[in-house]
């Protein structure tokens, strides 16, 4: 595969700070629907170091899912 397009996905929290699992689904289809070949997940913009490690397993689970 040649990805293109790839861009980094900010991770969506709940009001009580811990991942968002289904508003993260629906950014990352929103934005593989517009035509991102690949997604940039626990960057800065992500806020890799507010979240846990099995938070952040999950997160990457999700998203290969």
């Amino acid at each position: 595969m040649n990805a293109k397009w790839i861009t980094p996905a900010v991770t969506a929290m709940d009001s009580q700070g811990h991942v968002d699992m289904e508003a993260n689904k629906a950014i990352y289809d929103f934005l593989i629907e517009k035509g991102m070949d690949g997604l940039l997940l626990l960057g800065s913009i992500g806020e890799f170091f507010a979240i846990s490690t099995p938070e952040k397993k999950r997160l990457i689970r999700e998203a290969l899912a």
